[in-house]
Order: C-alpha cells, then sequence, then structure tokens
C-alpha cells in the first residue's frame, strides 16, 4: 500500500460585513421638521402653563434673549397669568436660508388672568434651528422660537 500524506488545508471564509450607508444619522423628513417645530412651541405652552418660566425663555433662540427680554423681565410678563394653553392650528414646511431652516406654527392661545379675566390671541411663531453646518452645537441644531406675532383674537 501506498503511503498517504495528509496535508493541512487553511479555509478562508469571507464574510460580506453590510457597511452603515452613512456616518450620518437620518436626516427627517420635512413633515418631521414641522412637528419637531411644533412640539417646541407645545413644550413652552407646556413649561408657562407650569410656571417653569427658565424652561419657557429656554424655548427662544440665543438662549432665550430672542424673547426680548431677561430672564427676570420674561418671568415677570406672566406674573399675573394664571393659566395658559396653545392649540397648535398649522405648520408650514421648513424653509431654508443661509444655513438655517425655519418653521411657522400658527396658533391660537387661550390665558386667563389672576383676574378671572379670558383672553385669546392668534397668530404665528417662527422657529429657527442651524441646517447641519459643520460644527454646529447640539443646541444649535435643535428648534427654538426666533419671533412671535400674536394678536387678541377678535
Amino acid at each position: 500500500m501506498g503511503m498517504r500524506i495528509a496535508f493541512p488545508v487553511a479555509v478562508a471564509i469571507c464574510v460580506a460585513v453590510p457597511q452603515a450607508l452613512s456616518a450620518q444619522p437620518a436626516v427627517p423628513s420635512m413633515a418631521e421638521e414641522s412637528a419637531a417645530a411644533a412640539a417646541v412651541v407645545q413644550d413652552y405652552y407646556a413649561a408657562l402653563a407650569a410656571r417653569d418660566f427658565r424652561r419657557a425663555y429656554a424655548s427662544w433662540a440665543d438662549g432665550g434673549a430672542a424673547s426680548g427680554k431677561g430672564l427676570a423681565g420674561f418671568a415677570n410678563g406672566f406674573a399675573h397669568t394664571r393659566s395658559t394653553a396653545v392649540r397648535i392650528v398649522s405648520a408650514s414646511p421648513p424653509d431654508g436660508a443661509a444655513g438655517s431652516m425655519y418653521v411657522t406654527v400658527m396658533v391660537e392661545v387661550e390665558a386667563t388672568l389672576d383676574s378671572g379675566v379670558a383672553q385669546r390671541f392668534t397668530g404665528t411663531y417662527t422657529l429657527r434651528r442651524v441646517n447641519g453646518v459643520p460644527g454646529a452645537t447640539a443646541e444649535q441644531l435643535s428648534w427654538h422660537i426666533a419671533s412671535a406675532e400674536l394678536h387678541p383674537a377678535g
């Protein structure tokens, strides 16, 4: 009988591992962006209702400065407000300009003063966030109130 010689056999196994499509997180849809901006307005009114003026103030751009007041003056503006509530009427699709995105949120607001007087307002909030500019902070990438235009409801 002949001699049998066994040779070790190396088998290379190649496994295909799918690579991530992008290192960036998924880009929100326009509807998701509008909803996120509207949620900031809802949270703003929830903070006002809870008399958490620091949180409400932080909803405004530039650390609250876009409200046109300092924190103390902002809080004082609600000193005689017993309650407040908002109804979101609509939120526009995001509009981009110069590295920023904007959403306009149409609202109806009801407030009751400490005296019991009921007030109604209609108007809009314009929200802004940075549009993925390299080096932008998480704060800059978040929606904040840039301006508001409310009028007594007729």
